[in-house]
């Protein structure tokens, strides 16, 4: 299963996605319970313009691990057009991890979108401190 994993994720990098989606899927077949390769999947899936397809693997990557952050991450950005399940998930991925920039990011865009300007404007406050603490935290490395 990790071997087709492993070719899956170097043919996506090399923009090969159908050959990449067939790896993953070859993967599943072997290990239908890996997060992380129903994880780039959905990401293949998604690039390839199949957002349902791509839909189905984030939530079964959640559905197998609900505090996976990444799947709840991803999900929750696909699903930005739908506010309310957007806002359900990224809350989820940042209760599972509360230093995902790009997930309280996503999250005021998706309040932005439900119309609830403050939570909105709170969330993008919190992203862009969280991105200044990341950026200096580099600089002191």
């Amino acid at each position: 299963a990790q071997a087709h994993r492993l070719l899956g994720v170097g043919f996506a990098e090399g923009g090969e996605r159908a050959k990449a989606i067939a790896e993953y899927r070859a993967a599943l077949a072997a290990d239908p319970k890996s997060t992380e390769t129903h994880l780039d999947l959905g990401k293949a899936l998604a690039d390839a313009g199949e957002l349902s397809a791509a839909e189905h693997e984030y939530r079964e990557a959640v559905q197998l691990r609900p505090s996976y952050a990444d799947g709840q991450v991803a999900l929750g950005k696909l699903l930005s057009a739908k506010s309310s399940e957007a806002i359900e998930h990224l809350q989820l991925a940042l209760r599972a991890n509360p230093d995902i920039a790009a997930a309280l990011y996503a999250l005021a865009k998706a309040f932005q979108r439900a119309g609830r300007e403050a939570e909105s404007a709170l969330a993008f406050r919190q992203a862009a401190a969280l991105t200044k603490r990341q950026e200096d935290a580099v600089r002191c490395t």
